[in-house]
């Protein structure tokens, strides 16, 4: 394979992986310290509790300020 192609000495699908191990690892971990994760589903903010049960999060306001917080 041409250097071009490597990055670190590995193929981009081999750090895709190593990159996809990493971020379990680390939700694994917050989730043993009891803290919940949240990531992007189809445009919706989702969190992921420790136990495994997920909910979807109401939108942040427009702008990103939370209400009475400017």
């Amino acid at each position: 394979m041409s250097d071009h192609k490597r990055f670190f000495g590995k193929t981009f699908a081999e750090l895709d992986a190593q990159a996809k191990e990493a971020v379990r690892c680390a939700v694994a971990d917050l989730h043993a310290r009891g803290i919940p994760t949240y990531h992007m589903e189809g445009g919706k903010i989702i969190e992921t509790a420790p136990d495994g049960t997920r909910r979807e999060l109401d939108a942040p306001p427009a702008g990103g300020a939370e209400e009475g917080t400017e």
